[in-house]
């Protein structure tokens, strides 16, 4: 488990990473920085808690980031694997 800051060529956000039966779950703040695939400039991106699904997690209910948000999310960003997510989150709507 790793926790505080993470920069790299994508991000630049709060971070703690859990990893859990072979899963690795990435816990974050509500503000990050991402650097968009088509421009290279750095996004801030500010999660909307009003439009986040609460979901139990181990008997707490927490706020996760909406699917609609996440997509764009993973748009902005545009590797590889985000790519691959938005194309699995679409064909599961």
């Amino acid at each position: 488990m790793g926790s505080g800051g993470f920069v790299d060529d994508h991000f630049d956000l709060p971070l703690m990473t859990l990893k859990f039966e072979g899963q690795e779950i990435d816990v974050c703040g509500a503000r990050a920085k991402v650097r968009g695939h088509k421009t290279g400039e750095w996004r801030s991106i500010i999660s909307d808690f009003l439009n986040a699904e609460v979901k139990e997690v181990y008997g707490i209910k927490v706020p996760v980031i909406s699917k609609e948000d996440l997509v764009v999310y993973k748009m902005i960003l545009g590797r590889k694997v985000d790519r691959e997510d938005v194309a699995t989150l679409r064909s599961k709507q």
